[in-house]
């Protein structure tokens, strides 16, 4: 078994990996030899954090490191599970069965609403089976994070169409990526930022001018909350593919998508020099003001993390009901008759922090979170006690306890003893010869202090260090 030092290079699957960090995967592979390949991949993902930002494991990315690392000869994989591949079905409807044809002004059907399909269900089936059978290129099951759309009239409640949107952007795309400004670097790690409007449908036999652009600003608006709430990050760009040979692309332009050129038709991974498929038309829409700033820019991965993935809006949080509100106030203010009793009895001095401020910043750091600090924690204890309207001390300056004391204010200021000199002691003794002044006002200067009698030997010291 080769040594992780062998390795050229620790990125694979769009993450950078220490040495160390692949030493634990492969000692966690030589430790478990009996598990499967995928509970490995779950192993693995759970020791390094490998997550998606919704939260879930990136089990197949890490499928795709532990076989490279594999086919670099750092690990040894169990064998492959001989598994019968299971057929995904997709529905395929009628075409013979006669539709009431919709044939009227867009303002007749106002409002227009996007509904989105769930990852299961009968409106999941139905929403795949339109798009198979309808829409010119079928349904083809999307890979990695999507969202599927109806477009619905609200006054009736008829469906109108499909949209289909995935985190699948082109890999290789040349003028989107000079419209952008972006480098191979740029490119692999943002990548995810970019989605791909796979699929868009108005039914046959739906015929309203000016649905179509409508349904796109309606789904521009609204993909980006759907977005974060699903998987947990904001897109920036959205782009989408017309074929000249059978759209003319009108709906994107009326939308204000951008026009950026056409493609070499090599297919979306770029893996032939020839044009094997049509050229295809180019269009994006920006979802956000700074979006070149976003994808051009090299923030670190926290900074990252923080701009796209943790911007829920405020209205998406739990929702708490008025009786555990209720609840919690009545527990908390119970805390803090106790807490006052307590000190009544047992405090003798005023204190910045009195035993109920003590309790709940001991219960705020035993519950805070770990990469919390200290300041933080306790400003957000600061500010939960002002809002339950708990009794705070005046500020949060440090002041000495000491000085508060009340037997220090009762009591008299304490007298300062007299400086001990050589002169002091020896005043009170008899005369000793030979006399001579010493810094310490001494008469025995002369005289060593090992042989100055016991008294003045330790008199002669303090004044001497004095």
């Amino acid at each position: 078994m080769k040594s992780v030092e062998t390795l050229l290079k620790t990125t694979f699957s769009g993450r950078r990996f220490t040495r160390k960090q692949l030493a634990q995967v492969q000692e966690t592979v030589e430790r478990f030899p009996k598990l499967t390949r995928t509970e490995l991949a779950r192993t693995v993902c759970e020791h390094l954090d490998w997550k998606t930002p919704n939260g879930k494991l990136k089990v197949e990315s890490c499928w795709i490191l532990l076989e490279k690392l594999e086919a670099h000869g750092v690990v040894s994989l169990p064998a492959r599970q001989a598994r019968q591949q299971q057929q995904r079905r997709v529905p395929q409807l009628d075409q013979d069965t006669l539709k009431t044809p919709i044939e009227a002004a867009l303002s007749t059907l106002m409002p227009i609403r996007l509904e989105a399909v769930g990852s299961s269900g009968p409106d999941r089936e139905q929403w795949k089976g339109y798009l198979q059978t309808y829409h010119y290129l079928g349904y083809r099951q999307p890979v990695g994070p999507h969202r599927g759309y109806f477009i619905v009239s609200q006054p009736g409640q008829q469906r109108l169409g499909c949209l289909l949107f995935s985190a699948s952007a082109a890999w290789a795309l040349a003028p989107r990526d000079r419209w952008i400004g972006w480098d191979l670097q740029h490119r692999t790690k943002l990548l995810p930022l970019v989605l791909s409007h796979d699929r868009f449908l108005i039914f046959p036999w739906v015929d309203v001018p000016h649905l179509a652009s409508h349904a796109l600003s309606l789904a521009t608006r609204q993909i980006g909350e759907d977005w974060v709430r699903a998987f947990g990050y904001r897109p920036v760009l959205i782009e989408t593919f017309v074929d000249p040979t059978y759209f003319a692309g009108t709906c994107y332009r009326a939308a204000n998508w951008q026009f950026l050129g056409l493609t070499q038709g090599r297919g979306r991974l770029a893996p032939d020099p020839q044009c094997r498929i049509s050229k295809k038309e180019i269009f994006v829409y920006p979802l956000q003001a700074d979006w070149q700033q976003q994808l051009t820019a090299t923030p670190r991965a926290v900074e990252l993390k923080k701009r796209y993935r943790n911007d829920l809006p405020a209205s998406q949080a739990r929702s708490i009901d008025d009786s555990f509100v209720s609840l919690w106030e009545k527990v908390a203010h119970i805390f803090q008759a106790v807490a006052a009793d307590y000190d009544s009895k047992w405090r003798l001095r005023r204190r910045v922090i009195d035993t109920l401020m003590l309790m709940l910043l001991i219960f705020r750091l035993v519950t805070s979170k770990n990469t919390q600090s200290y300041g933080t924690t306790i400003d957000d204890l600061w500010d939960n006690c002002g809002k339950l309207k708990l009794a705070l001390p005046p500020d949060r300056s440090s002041t000495k306890p000491s000085s508060r004391a009340p037997t220090r204010k009762s009591s008299p200021p304490t007298p300062r003893m007299p400086r001990v000199t050589c002169g002091s002691v020896i005043a009170s003794l008899p005369s000793m010869a030979p006399r001579s002044i010493c810094p310490g006002n001494c008469s025995l200067a002369a005289t060593p202090l090992r042989a100055r009698p016991p008294t003045i030997r330790k008199a002669c010291s303090v004044a001497s260090t004095s």
